[in-house]
């Protein structure tokens, strides 16, 4: 399956384009420039719930929601899942943040998050990432079932429909923006941005997050 041609990504200094999406937590939609109204924006954009990674990280950003609050940055988190999909799974699963739903990965490609066909290699460091972070967790982990452990684990029932949706989008990767109050992007961090597959499901974490937003206040 063919790959979009890659924008270039988002780099400090470059305006962040605006975006109305349906809503993932509940009704209605999300925009961009209603959080901006209100402050500075950290901007998570993933994967699918698909993503047992993905699906942890829109937690940790809930999380960290509050420490953002205290900096006055709003947080808004984007999943490349429908909506009618995502409000089922967040029903039970509250984020904790706003999240938009974007199954076409708009949002994604607007922002040049790169994109890439999935390879041999790339199916390895997938299941190799999904055994380390088991290993992490005490996961009994029965061989070549790494992903399907963590589904079971979060209680994640994996429909076709996900399936479609994990091989339409291939490898798709994810970014964290950090913009002000004008919509001027001060932080990124893109998964695999610099260190190519080696540097797959490694996310900033919250202390990372916290630190650049102290620096935009």
């Amino acid at each position: 399956m063919d790959v979009k041609e890659q924008r270039r990504p988002l780099e400090p200094g470059d305006a962040a384009p605006d975006f109305v999406l349906p809503a993932a937590h509940g009704d209605g939609t999300v925009s961009l420039a209603e959080h901006r109204s209100k402050g500075p924006v950290l901007l998570a954009i993933l994967r699918g719930l698909y993503c047992a990674f993905c699906r942890r990280q829109v937690a940790l950003v809930g999380l960290t929601a509050a420490a953002l609050r205290d900096l006055s940055v709003q947080t808004l988190v984007v999943v490349a899942s429908p909506p009618e999909r995502a409000r089922l799974y967040f029903r039970y699963r509250p984020p904790g943040s706003p999240v938009g739903a974007d199954p076409d990965l708009k949002v994604h490609h607007a922002y040049g998050i790169p994109q890439s066909p999935v390879t041999p290699d790339l199916r390895e460091a997938v299941e190799s990432n999904y055994a380390r972070l088991a290993r992490q967790m005490g996961f009994e982990l029965p061989e070549g079932s790494a992903r399907e452990t963590f589904h079971k684990a979060d209680g994640f029932d994996l429909t076709e429909n996900d399936r479609a949706d994990r091989a339409r989008h291939q490898a798709q990767f994810v970014g964290h923006f950090l913009m002000d109050r004008s919509g001027i992007v001060r932080w990124v961090d893109i998964e695999c941005a610099r260190d190519g597959v080696p540097g797959l499901y490694r996310f900033p974490t919250t202390e990372q997050i916290v630190t650049a937003a102290r620096a935009l206040a």
